[in-house]
């Protein structure tokens, strides 16, 4: 799931994020992408983050958040 504005969505909906993430399979993730921001890259290999704010991916685990500049892995395909 790819979520947009995603830095909005922190702001109003917290709770939301964690039950989530509690609802999550273990290979499964959310993209959260913020306003100003963009990740550009192919499914399987490296991602750059380019813009003003971050991108996340929330997993069942936890959220690793990236800057500008930052690469990101994303797998081929998640279940």
């Amino acid at each position: 799931m790819v979520v947009p504005h995603f830095d909005r969505m922190k702001s109003w909906a917290p709770l939301f994020m964690r039950l989530l993430q509690t609802r999550l399979k273990r290979e499964s993730f959310v993209l959260g992408i913020d306003e100003n921001t963009a990740r550009i890259g192919k499914l399987g290999d490296l991602w750059q983050v380019f813009g003003e704010q971050t991108v996340s991916i929330i997993t069942r685990n936890g959220i690793d958040v990236y800057w500008d500049g930052d690469s990101l892995y994303l797998p081929s395909r998640a279940v």
